[in-house]
């Protein structure tokens, strides 16, 4: 791959590609719910359009740190004590609503997702402990447990605001980057089974959880009846 003041290309261009794809795809979701609200079609297309330009900035900035300084432990255990604060903090002091508690509210006017800041805190805590050496070599207490029990207790207290989709993903982030490292596969699905069995339970109590995935999976089959995310 060509490299140009130490950035790929490749990886640059596809990840401006995704940003600027998010406007769009909020556009048409939200453009007849705009009109509904007597506001002009494009308005929460804007309001999405100024955050993606924001992220822009701050990649821009973040991409001049150095990896090898994300790459300590002290920045792993750091953000992942940040993180699980701020879980924990935003079912006391954050905001509820549609009986989710989920954000901080900010001056009254942003609002703050803490599962946003636990998924790259996940990301930097997954690198550097799947990056040492001879991590393949350890057993399963020293090389795996203690990587599913951060995420487990992450899912956990995301899983209470209730958030089962964000919860989904912070699983998803690490289960796939210890399939990609040298992990043996062993230890891999010595967790996940139990772990599909709990989920199970958890979805089939019913709920506005079990529902969306119920709507979703039934408007496969009928996507005229379905929920719109399908149609």
């Amino acid at each position: 791959m060509k490299y140009t003041q130490n950035v790929d290309r490749v990886v640059a261009v596809i990840t401006l590609l995704l940003i600027l794809l998010g406007p769009l795809m909020v556009f048409s979701s939200s453009s007849a719910y705009a009109r509904f609200l007597n506001r002009p079609e494009a308005s929460f297309f804007k309001a999405q359009l100024k955050w993606c330009l924001l992220g822009i900035v701050l990649l821009i900035a973040f991409s001049h740190i150095p990896y090898k300084f994300l790459n300590q432990k002290w920045v792993a255990v750091g953000a992942n004590v940040v993180s699980l604060l701020l879980l924990a903090g935003v079912l006391i002091f954050g905001k509820t609503l549609h009986g989710a508690t989920r954000w901080y509210e900010l001056s009254g006017i942003v609002n703050f997702q803490p599962s946003e800041v636990t998924k790259l805190a996940v990301i930097l805590a997954f690198s550097w402990r799947l990056s040492q050496p001879a991590i393949e070599k350890e057993n399963y207490r020293e090389a795996a447990l203690p990587l599913f029990m951060l995420l487990g207790v992450s899912m956990l207290i995301i899983l209470v605001q209730p958030d089962l989709g964000t919860a989904l993903v912070v699983g998803m982030i690490g289960v796939f980057m210890m399939f990609v490292s040298r992990i043996p596969l062993r230890y891999i699905l010595l967790t996940l089974m139990p772990v599909f069995s709990l989920l199970t339970i958890y979805i089939n109590r019913g709920g506005y959880q079990a529902g969306r995935i119920v709507s979703w999976w039934n408007g496969l089959s009928d996507p005229m009846h379905a929920s719109h995310q399908v149609k």
